[in-house]
């Protein structure tokens, strides 16, 4: 009995995109962390607002520890262009909610513009 293409190429088509995520995600630099912490340091010494929707980061949290603490976001996505992981002009102050929120969206609006008028 032929399989129909509409039923069975979803699921198999899904499984093998997730597997190929996984596998960029696997290739990330073993420099990212000291990348990370680069960006840390100029940002908390500029006191950067968060580019996504430019109200103020609490820095004295530990990164990523909360939904206002500070957190590195990829102004185009890791998962979009693997390349770009450890280029600093990439990588912007974000709160650790607005960045998930966001995912792996590209940014469609100018750096420094807020995403909702608030």
């Amino acid at each position: 009995m032929p399989h129909s293409s509409k039923s069975s190429g979803k699921p198999l088509a899904r499984a093998f995109l997730l597997e190929e995520r996984e596998e960029r995600m696997s290739k990330r630099s073993s420099r990212w962390p000291y990348i990370r912490k680069m960006a840390w340091d100029r940002d908390r010494k500029n006191r950067a607002p968060c580019h996504i929707c430019g109200e103020r980061i609490d820095y004295s949290l530990k990164p990523s520890s909360a939904p206002l603490a500070w957190e590195p976001d990829h102004l185009v996505p890791f998962s979009k262009a693997p390349e770009l992981e450890l280029d600093l002009a990439n990588i912007a102050a974000s709160h650790a909610r607005c960045n998930r929120q966001r995912g792996s969206g590209a940014q469609d609006m100018a750096v420094g513009q807020r995403s909702r008028i608030w």
